[in-house]
């Protein structure tokens, strides 16, 4: 089935506009004071995470800003925070309360692939990055413009 690229085009443009006025327009707004909406975000994931076990080992029930934060959690390597992630891939909440709902691969380019919980959040923030970078080309580049090729296979 063939359908009309300008149509294609019609629903692209539609769908880059409605980025712009919902998810655009967030950022814009957490760029007025993003110190402030840099601390509410990490309040927000301290509380939701205290009873895991790393905040619990990190004392996140004590932590109430960034210096309290600096104080307990110290800068953490892949090698400090595997043993978490082994927990975690395995169904407990050792990292973060919300479950694992599959693993990213590492490319392997410092030494050996690792395997990184990814939770449903974080799929949500990986699609609004994605969004967002979509919507930055269509902007500065005509991206998605013109004639659209798509090929598809059984797989």
């Amino acid at each position: 089935m063939i359908v009309p690229s300008m149509f294609i085009n019609l629903l692209i443009d539609v769908g880059m506009h409605w980025i712009s006025s919902v998810h655009r327009r967030q950022l814009e707004k957490a760029f007025v004071d993003p110190a402030n909406v840099q601390e509410r975000l990490l309040a927000k994931i301290i509380a939701a995470n205290a009873k895991t076990d790393f905040g619990i080992q990190h004392g996140f029930a004590d932590i109430h800003d960034m210096k309290s934060f600096r104080a307990n959690v110290p800068v953490q390597t892949f090698d400090t925070l595997h043993p978490y992630i082994e927990q975690q891939i395995a169904g407990k909440s050792a990292l973060t309360i919300d479950p694992t709902v599959f693993c990213a691969k590492t490319s392997g380019t410092t030494g050996r692939s690792k395997l990184i919980p990814v939770t449903k959040n974080g799929l949500r923030q990986m699609r609004l990055s994605q969004r967002l970078l979509s919507f930055s080309a269509w902007r500065s580049t005509g991206f998605f413009s013109g004639a659209i090729l798509v090929m598809v296979g059984p797989t």
